[in-house]
This record gives C-alpha cells, sequence and structure tokens, in this order.
C-alpha cells in the first residue's frame, strides 16, 4: 500500500519533505507499537523505548514544520530569488527571478533561462527554415515565446 500511496497520494498532495517525515513518522508509531506489545522480549526495551519517543517527537516537529522547511531549503538550492514554486502530480516547478533573467527549473533542473533560450528556440527553427520554399513566411506551432523573426 505504501508503494502506491507514496506516488499516487503523498508525494503529489504533500512534497518530498512533508511525506519523508510522514512515512519516518509511520515507521516510529510501528516500532513504539512493537515495543509496547514485546516489551517483554527486548533487552533494554525502556531506553530503547524513550529514544523511539525521542525521534518520534522530532518527526512530528519536522513534519509539522515541513513546509516551511521546504521553502527555507529552497531557497538554499536556488542563488536567485524563487518567486513562484509548486508540487504538481507529475514535477516540482521551480521558478528564480534575478534582475531581469527568468529561470524554470522542473525536478531541480533548469529547463530554460530569459537571457539564453533564444539558443533553444533557435535550434528548434533551423530545419523548418532550411526546407521551407519561403522562409518570409513561416508558421511555428510550440516554438515558444522566445524566437524572433531576425535572430536566427
Amino acid at each position: 500500500m505504501g508503494s502506491l500511496a507514496f506516488p499516487l497520494f503523498l508525494f503529489p498532495k504533500l512534497g518530498f519533505v512533508t511525506t519523508a517525515f510522514l512515512v519516518g513518522t509511520i515507521n516510529i508509531c510501528a516500532a513504539l507499537l512493537i515495543l509496547f506489545k514485546y516489551h517483554k522480549y527486548i533487552k533494554n526495551s525502556k531506553r530503547v523505548s524513550f529514544f523511539a519517543g525521542i525521534v518520534f517527537c522530532m518527526l512530528v516537529f519536522f513534519l509539522i514544520m515541513g513546509e516551511k522547511l521546504t521553502v527555507s531549503v529552497e531557497k538554499g538550492l536556488y542563488r536567485d530569488d524563487v518567486i513562484y514554486s509548486e508540487q504538481t502530480l507529475y514535477q516540482k516547478i521551480i521558478m528564480t527571478k534575478h534582475k531581469d533573467d527568468l529561470r524554470l527549473f522542473l525536478d531541480g533542473n533548469v529547463q530554460f533561462s530569459s537571457k539564453d533560450e533564444y539558443r533553444y528556440h533557435e535550434a528548434l527553427v533551423q530545419v523548418p527554415f532550411l526546407y521551407a520554399e519561403n522562409s518570409k513566411r513561416v508558421l511555428i506551432l510550440g516554438g515558444g515565446t522566445g524566437w524572433q523573426p531576425g535572430k536566427c
């Protein structure tokens, strides 16, 4: 059940950090339950229960603070200011801004920068331009917003 719940429900709704702390909390609860039920058969069960209780309290604290922790970690991962952050069903979307440069990151990987994204789009339009009979009137669908006539 856990292997289905993680990618289908937990990760898309809670994000990576909060989901990790939730799963850890569930695991430590299972350990505490086992310790409670079988304490007679476990050496140093009181000491182990004490440390498991401390770990449980820490995990609950981080579970509650998971969103703030995620924001803090994201700010440290990206050199520019994070202006947009969203976890979708499929990927983590981050947009950063520094002066007039916008950057889009998907799952931590840069997808484009407004400073140099014309290079990506230029490569997409060169082949159609080579084969177009009249390169003054060419329609490129899905080419993005970065390509401008005259930059090729």
